[in-house]
Formats: C-alpha cells, sequence, structure tokens
C-alpha cells in the first residue's frame, strides 16, 4: 500500500487524524481483538506518510470491528494447566523492504493469553531464518509468561510448556547436534543455541503441526474468511 508523494500530500491537506485511528485501533487489537492485529500493524508502518488509501483501509477495519462488535475472547474455568505457543513467519512478503512478518499466540489451559505480530528488524535469507526469529521471539514470551505466574503466586504448569511451528526444517534444526547452523550473522546464531538450550535443558517442547491448524496464521499475513473463522474458533473467539 505504498502510496506516491502526490498522494501523501493530498491526504495531507484534508487534515484527517489517521495517527488517532491507528492508535484506537492498535488498543482495541492489543487488548481484546486478536483478529485485527496484522492489518494494524501493517497500516502503523504509514502514521509518517499516510495516504487516503490508508485512511479508507483504517475505515474498513472499523466496520469490521462494528459488524462483529458481538465477538469476543471466551475463557472458561477447565482444562489441564499447560502452556501452549505457536509461532510462525512469512519470508520476505513485504514489497517495501523485503523484511519478514512474524507471530505468535501463547495460550494457558486452551485460552488465549498473548499474541502478537511482528515486522521483523532485519531481512530473512531463508524461510528457516525467518522462522526461527519467530520462535526466539515466542521462546522469549513464554519464559516471560513463566516469571509472571511465578512472581503473582498463580498455579505455575509443571509440565513443560510446547510450542509448535509448520516448517520441518526449522525443527529439525533446531533438534539436531550439529554445531554449525549455516546462519551468517552472529544475532542469528545466538537465537540459534538459545532455542536450542532451552529443549536440550527441558525448558521447551518443540513440535510440528500442520499449516491447517496453525493458530497464528492470521497474524503473518491477509487471510481469506475461511482461514480468519477457522483461526478465530481455535483462539476461542466467537
Amino acid at each position: 500500500m505504498k502510496a506516491s508523494e502526490s498522494e501523501i500530500e493530498s491526504f495531507q491537506k484534508l487534515g484527517l487524524n489517521y495517527r488517532s485511528i491507528i492508535g484506537a485501533l492498535n488498543y482495541i487489537s492489543t487488548n481484546t481483538r486478536p483478529d485485527i492485529t496484522f492489518e494494524i500493524s501493517h497500516l502503523s508502518q504509514f502514521l509518517e506518510r499516510p495516504s487516503l488509501k490508508h485512511w479508507l483501509a483504517s475505515l474498513q477495519v472499523l466496520r469490521y470491528l462494528y459488524h462483529t462488535k458481538g465477538k469476543t475472547l471466551n475463557y472458561y474455568n477447565k482444562g489441564k494447566c499447560n502452556i501452549i505457543s505457536y509461532a510462525d513467519s512469512d519470508w520476505g512478503n513485504s514489497p517495501i523492504n523485503r523484511r519478514s512478518v512474524g507471530g505468535y499466540t501463547l495460550f494457558l489451559n486452551h485460552h488465549l493469553i498473548s499474541w502478537r505480530t511482528k515486522k521483523q528488524q532485519t531481512i530473512s535469507h531463508s524461510t528457516t531464518e525467518a522462522e526461527y526469529k519467530s520462535l526466539s521471539d515466542a521462546s522469549k514470551e513464554i519464559l516471560w509468561f513463566q516469571q509472571l505466574l511465578q512472581e503473582t503466586n498463580l498455579e505455575v504448569p509443571g509440565n513443560v510448556p510446547t510450542l509448535y511451528n509448520d516448517n520441518k526444517g526449522t525443527i529439525d534444526l533446531a533438534h539436531s547436534n550439529i554445531n554449525h547452523n549455516g546462519f551468517k550473522t552472529k544475532h542469528m546464531d545466538i537465537e540459534f543455541h538459545f532455542i536450542r538450550d532451552l529443549i536440550r535443558n527441558q525448558k521447551l517442547e518443540l513440535f510440528y503441526v500442520s499449516t491447517h491448524v496453525m493458530a497464528t496464521d492470521f497474524l503473518t499475513k491477509e487471510v481469506g474468511k475461511t482461514i480468519l473463522l477457522r483461526s478465530k474458533s481455535f483462539i476461542n473467539l466467537y
């Protein structure tokens, strides 16, 4: 949705507060409506230089919220106490700078607790690298959540947290015993050993899951109605 200079200048003359509407939508997506998180993350890239097309896209999100205003995240006092997370990433799909977009969801007792869409700060040279960055973000969120439970004296699950990903190559690499991982930067080498250490020290279990049952697809790209409905079912948003 990159805009031309003339489109940006024309929009500025209208005096519409794009930053305000995106700020309000971001608050909603962060707290109660994960189903708009990807869209708001994308539109937030244009806060400094928005155009009419970005404004209209934000209004489209508002219309979607209006027509689904009865939808809420649902929580039930049942189920085994465990922590499960799903992490996913696209690979260089941004036409602006080819940075990948990662996302994760975190569940306690199959109830959605945390979610995030994040444009990665550096360009990934492979699908594996993009997925690894997403796995690292999800792993750090799991560790943070475990610490939060301890500090608030809430029940801490006794079993090892489970992290799911739909890239077999990434998972095989995390479980392998090879010393050279193929990553060409120190930063990625650190991420590689961080995840491997969590697995080796039994602080994390990493498993493959089919793309069709990933509870994170809607956080990394625009999805159609069928996938969106399926994702909303996964996260108990209805």
